[in-house]
């Protein structure tokens, strides 16, 4: 009895010690995935920066992302690209966009401080 207790501690120790091996080979992977995924978004940023992108800082970039996304258009577009992908509509991104090319833009609208700077100026 002893002998079998052994054999299945044993077990159990070699299945423990290959449960932590595949946790660890899924967390670098899931690591990689998001670094790839990270890279390929700003690779796609840089390109439309141009050839002179390295002139900007990470905080221009920052403003300029936080402008571009506070234009309730592209809030309403985000929107529109999660419902796409959970499956929650039945248009394709390629019509998504196709459409939000021939609606009308709108600006985002001025804060009191945006006001208050370009009446300055």
């Amino acid at each position: 009895m002893s002998k079998q207790l052994d054999k299945l501690k044993a077990t159990m120790q070699r299945i423990e010690a290959q449960k932590a091996e595949l946790d660890q080979k899924i967390k670098a992977q899931a690591r990689k995935d998001r670094n790839h995924s990270i890279y390929q978004r700003g690779g796609e940023l840089t390109m439309h920066l141009g050839d002179k992108a390295e002139v900007f800082t990470d905080e221009d970039i920052k403003l300029f992302l936080n402008h571009v996304f506070s234009f309730s258009g592209i809030q309403k577009l985000l929107t529109q690209m999660r419902e796409i992908r959970s499956g929650e509509s039945r248009i394709t991104m390629e019509q998504l966009f196709e459409n939000a090319r021939t609606a009308p833009q709108s600006a985002p609208q001025a804060t009191r401080t945006e006001e208050r700077f370009s009446a300055t100026n």
